[in-house]
């Protein structure tokens, strides 16, 4: 599409307040079904300016994009703007402005996102072109939720507290919206004390403390939110969860899984339920030095109460602990270098000390154990994987099924056009991250995919020929 660089920031109307509610302002609209086809539609891309005007920027941006991510507690994102017109000089633009968009499809008018929180809080450099004094720059913004948060410093205790009690009520101190969690049915016995902290970092130290041997929790913000309805009747949107990566796992699992399968897409035909990859990328993986160092494959945790003057020794790695994703194999055989270990030898690599207090459970040496274990292990091995925006409802926290055509197996068959899968690399992965690319008619989302886990048995004998 070619962009007509009009006069740029047509204005939209003067009739707004630049204080806007404290909630982020989700529209509580339905999500699309998940083989919504066609082309997007920008039904508004806006700022609203420090003179109380709210003004188009569809005529002149050039890109956005939204990041998400699953071990983030904000989305953050960018516009970029070509400006003919000396917009950021008339509307004087210095961050505090707030950008609202509208997507929906074309032909069914159905919203895919629609959010009306995003706070400017940072220019990038640009230059002027000396000839006409055009200048592109971009807009960087995160979300409301989260600059009422930096803005706050907490100081609340809690003690004989279930830890949903303790999320909801520091959530309320960064939004008045809906909070869709998980309750972790555990009991703050000591206090939870939090010391002048801002709330999202508070609720991130409370899913440390969620995390037991078979459930790891996560804090994230998503891009587009979950709607529904309460029990009670009333609506419900939620952009943030608190809850576990194994809720997350089955619940995208009873939902349905989408298929995605790296192959050309030559004919831009729109996709359904099984979705063409366009770009495959395998990320840096087996950072095994990395891992030893943050205590993965082998950490000794000691737990040292002063008062009592006793301590506690235990032992948890890669090896003998289940990743919890989706195989029971593990990614390292047994024999692996960085994954055997030999006691008499004194071969330790991770070790932890920690000093009771009366800010710490009795069991902290468990949860934080779980935390380290689960937050290594969910991304150990990670791809990343384009596929078109508007027609699937794919996001973070959801599974998807991806089938890599076998390289090995097309050299042996090279006249095949169905070659076999890549039985190592295919397999089910869990969306840890998404990308969100708007230009003009185009959205395309860069799924970022991770898993602990491996279909295939590495411990398996492999014939070797002779």
């Amino acid at each position: 599409m070619t962009y007509k660089l009009s006069y740029p920031f047509g204005a939209v109307s003067g009739d707004t307040q630049m204080d806007a509610p404290n909630d982020i302002a989700i529209s509580r609209i339905n999500l699309p079904k998940s083989q919504i086809g066609g082309d997007v539609v920008v039904n508004e891309l806006s700022i609203l300016t420090r003179q109380n005007v709210k003004i188009s920027l569809l005529d002149s941006f050039l890109d956005f994009n939204i990041d998400e991510n699953v071990f983030s507690a904000s989305i953050v994102g960018s516009v970029t703007i070509g400006d003919i017109g000396g917009a950021i000089e008339k509307w004087e633009i210095e961050g505090g402005e707030t950008i609202t968009l509208k997507v929906s499809m074309p032909a069914t008018q159905d919203v895919i996102v629609w959010r009306q929180d995003f706070i400017v809080n940072k220019i990038s450099r640009y230059e002027v072109d000396v000839s006409n004094l055009t200048k592109k720059y971009t807009l960087f913004f995160s979300s409301r939720s989260f600059v009422n948060s930096t803005k706050k410093l907490i100081f609340k205790s809690y003690k004989n507290t279930n830890i949903n009690d303790a999320v909801v009520s520091l959530f309320k101190e960064m939004s008045d919206n809906d909070l869709a969690i998980e309750d972790p049915k555990v009991t703050l016995t000591a206090p939870f004390v939090s010391t002048g902290i801002m709330p999202h970092r508070a609720i991130e130290a409370l899913a440390e403390r969620a995390c037991t041997k078979n459930k790891f929790y996560v804090f994230f913000e998503r891009f587009i939110p979950v709607v529904g309805t309460y029990p009670t009747g009333g609506k419900f949107a939620s952009s943030h969860y608190f809850g576990s990566y194994e809720k997350l796992i089955d619940d995208s699992i009873t939902g349905g899984v989408h298929t995605l399968q790296f192959n050309q897409n030559s004919d831009g035909r729109v996709e359904g339920k099984n979705i063409r990859v366009s770009k495959l990328t395998y990320k840096e993986n087996f950072n095994h030095l990395e891992c030893m160092l943050l205590g993965l494959y082998n950490t000794t945790i000691t737990s040292i109460d002063p008062i009592k003057r006793t301590h506690n020794v235990e032992k948890f790695g890669y090896k003998n602990r289940e990743t919890g994703d989706f195989y029971a194999n593990k990614l390292l055989d047994e024999q692996n270098i960085f994954n055997t270990y030999d006691n008499n030898k004194n071969e330790i690599p991770g070790r932890r000390l920690i000093l009771s207090s009366i800010n710490d459970t009795i069991n902290r040496k468990n949860w934080l154990s779980n935390n380290i274990f689960g937050h290594l292990s969910k991304s150990m091995f990670k791809l990343e994987v384009d596929v078109q925006g508007a027609t699937n409802s794919i996001g973070v926290g959801h599974v998807i099924n991806l089938m890599i055509p076998s390289a090995y197996d097309k050299q042996l068959t090279l006249n095949s056009s169905d070659p076999l899968p890549d039985g190592y690399h295919s397999g089910k992965y869990f969306v840890s991250g998404v990308k969100h690319s708007l230009s003009g008619t185009s959205y395309i989302k860069r799924l970022e995919l991770t898993r602990g886990s491996s279909p295939i048995n590495l411990n398996r004998l492999i014939p070797v020929s002779p």
